[in-house]
């Protein structure tokens, strides 16, 4: 023991009360903080733009907005009905059809060939006047000599006719025809009637008598009745007595 220990205990037991040692404290553990590592949070994922933005303000929705394709055809659904409409009635009549037949600088919406007779039909919708009488250039310098402009709206022919009269001479504005669909399908219908209408026999000789004949044309057995009874019908006259002469 120390000697402060020492005297302190005599210096106790003189006044009779003894100092107790001090009481030992307990000590703390030392505690240890475990830090948990900081995980930064996920950044929000940019989404790309499929389409390029011009240089005005677009709203994004307007921007990503997917285009709708547009209908079938040059014009649209309705100039693709009209074009197979006047496909199936002209080959019904007997004409070749052939929907956008190429030709230079383009193509003829339907093309109509029978015979020697060939017609460009062109097929208005939305097209401007001034693209009409293009077209309408277009073909006659391609070699058609008959050039069908075929719209729903009459008022729209009228203008397009209007165009054409006065920018092309008076001859090859004269090839050029307007109608509405069903019209042209009775233009064909009147056409094919006057084919039809040519002379069977440029002469019929019908004894010492040539006639000639004009008529529709007719079945075997329709031709033969009609000519028994033009030989019955001279026959009859040559019976008749000759007047005497004086």
């Amino acid at each position: 023991m120390s000697r402060k220990v020492i005297e302190a205990a005599l210096r106790s037991a003189d006044s009779g009360e003894l100092e107790k040692p001090p009481t030992p404290q307990p000590q703390k553990e030392p505690s240890y903080e475990v830090k948990q590592p900081v995980v930064p949070p996920p950044e929000p994922r940019k989404e790309t733009e499929s389409i390029s933005r011009s240089s005005e303000n677009i709203p994004l929705h307007q921007a990503i907005t997917p285009s709708v394709p547009g209908d079938p055809g040059r014009g649209g659904a309705q100039h693709t009905a009209v074009q197979g409409r006047l496909k199936r009635a002209a080959e019904n009549l007997g004409f070749h059809a052939t929907i956008e037949k190429a030709v230079p600088q383009g193509s003829v919406d339907l093309a109509l060939q029978k015979g020697d007779r060939s017609i460009a039909c062109e097929i208005s919708f939305t097209t401007t006047i001034d693209h009409e009488v293009g077209l309408v250039i277009n073909r006659l310098k391609a070699g058609f000599k008959s050039i069908a402009i075929i719209c729903t709206e009459e008022s729209r022919l009228t203008k397009i006719k209007k165009a054409v009269l006065g920018c092309l001479p008076v001859e090859e504005a004269s090839c050029v025809e307007y109608f509405l669909p069903e019209s042209f399908i009775t233009y064909l219908e009147e056409l094919v009637k006057k084919e039809k209408a040519t002379p069977l026999e440029p002469q019929l000789r019908l004894g010492k008598y040539k006639v000639k004949t004009t008529q529709v044309a007719l079945t075997e057995e329709e031709r033969k009745r009609k000519e028994q009874q033009m030989v019955t019908m001279i026959a009859e006259t040559m019976k008749k007595p000759k007047k005497p002469k004086k």
